[in-house]
């Protein structure tokens, strides 16, 4: 029996009608979880910010078509979910690249370069989070108390600040970090980068809502090897005034209790193994190449300064003084300076925190 027409049709084809197509099938638009997403131990949309970087730098593609500066709005994506991230593109092991289905064509997408790039690009050209405020009604009215100020930490400070939270941090530590501080080394993870990430959440601490940042006091606590103890001439010069690479150490405690001694690289020994016994030119050799005082110390927050209440010394005038020195503290680095007492200039104490 013939059967009509239509049923003779294959489903997904009326070409044979000769009427034009007909639309048998329809496809259906589903949003899943791409795979790079679902990889990321940090829940980053990956491909929506991938997606907003492909617009490049405004500078350089100021009329596309989506607008705005592709790379800032990728990284203001990414901050919706990871406070880090020019810390992430360093340290992560990007899961995300080896999920990526990319790969089975020619290779995954450089995820964690762009993430880095992004990143740098952001404490480059000073890229902040504002605040929630009182005009915006997103301020909560709640405190909240952070102990830590590690990755987990800092991450969570900055998520319940920007949901509108007054929150404070504490850390034990002479420093914000944790682990990305103390646990990777600098080679992987560049102190510069991991003070402007971690400074950008510290600034979104601004007004009521604000997130503690480490006093003066806290980071100067531990044990500082020294790199140089030079005399500034005031026309530049610099002289060395225990050699090119003194030996010693200064530790502060919590306690407000100090101990320092400097000596010089490389001092000649005595003829003799009594120390008793030196002669005039060995025991000159080492009062000049040397020095240590112990005490208690104070901290002026306000003027950055230190103040040595030197109760022992080597050089017994300074017994029972007190000495005061501006000081700075940069990742690390601890520098203070004070007044030569002879021929001008200035001398400068530089150390490093020791490992």
């Amino acid at each position: 029996m013939e059967k009509p027409f239509a049923i003779t049709l294959d489903i997904g084809s009326s070409l044979a009608n000769r009427t034009g197509s007909w639309r048998t099938e329809r496809p259906v638009y589903v949003d899943r979880m791409p795979p790079c997403n679902n990889a990321c131990p940090a829940g980053e949309n990956i491909q929506k910010w991938l997606y907003a970087a492909e617009s490049g730098d405004v500078a350089d593609n100021p009329d596309d078509a989506k607008g705005g500066n592709g790379y800032e709005a990728a990284w203001r994506q990414i901050m919706q979910d990871n406070p880090l991230p020019a810390v992430m593109g360093r340290v992560c092991y990007h899961p995300c690249e080896s999920s990526c289905n990319r790969a089975e064509v020619d290779e995954a997408v450089g995820i964690n370069g762009v993430e880095r790039f992004l990143g740098d690009l952001a404490i480059e050209r000073g890229w902040r989070v504002e605040p929630p405020t009182a005009e915006s009604g997103r301020l909560s009215g709640k405190k909240v108390l952070v102990v830590g100020a590690g990755p987990s930490g800092l991450s969570a400070a900055y998520h319940l600040r920007r949901l509108g939270h007054e929150v404070e941090i504490r850390e034990a530590g002479p420093m914000a970090g944790g682990m990305m501080r103390f646990g990777i080394p600098k080679y992987r993870l560049p102190r510069d980068i991991l003070e402007g990430e971690v400074a950008r959440i510290l600034d979104l601490g601004t007004g009521s809502g604000a997130i503690a940042q480490p006093t003066l006091k806290d980071q100067i606590i531990g044990t500082w090897t020294y790199v140089s103890v030079d005399l500034v001439r005031p026309d530049g010069a610099r002289e060395p005034l225990f050699g090119p690479n003194p030996q010693g150490q200064a530790s502060f405690d919590g306690n407000g209790r100090y101990i320092l001694m400097t000596a010089r690289a490389g001092q000649a020994k005595f003829t003799s193994t009594n120390r008793m016994e030196g002669t005039p030119e060995e025991n000159k050799a080492v009062v000049q190449g040397s020095i240590a005082h112990f005490g208690s110390y104070t901290i002026d927050e306000a003027t950055k300064t230190i103040a040595f209440h030197i109760e022992t010394s080597t050089f017994p005038n300074w017994n029972g003084t007190d000495q005061k020195r501006p000081f700075t503290i940069t990742g690390d680095q601890l520098t203070w300076k004070t007044p030569a007492s002879t021929g001008g200039g200035t001398a400068e104490v530089i150390l490093k925190r020791a490992k």
